[in-house]
């Protein structure tokens, strides 16, 4: 494994492990390594509230910022009913399940 695969891989987990501290719900992290040329995984999640989904991927892009790795670019922050938040070898999308 590469060290970039290693660091995907790393990453991936942290922003799952942040959607998880979020309370978010059905977390998967999608191994896309050898299927996508455009990205090495994907974290998918489900929040309750725009709200939820705001703070999540705005959490996502300030804590991985700090860490080294800051988002390229992100999407739905303004509306949250979706986010998208693109690391590059990672992407990350949370959505709200309304009942």
């Amino acid at each position: 494994m590469s060290e970039t695969q290693h660091n995907s891989e790393a990453l991936a987990i942290r922003l799952a492990q942040m959607a998880h501290d979020h309370r978010c719900e059905q977390i998967v992290v999608l191994d896309l390594r050898g299927v996508s040329p455009i990205t090495d995984f994907f974290v998918v999640c489900t929040g309750s509230s725009d709200r939820q989904m705001r703070t999540t991927g705005e959490e996502m892009m300030v804590v991985c910022k700090k860490e080294g790795d800051p988002a390229y670019g992100h999407s739905g922050l303004d509306t949250a009913t979706w986010v998208l938040v693109d690391f590059v070898n990672v992407a990350g999308a949370s959505r709200v399940l309304r009942s």
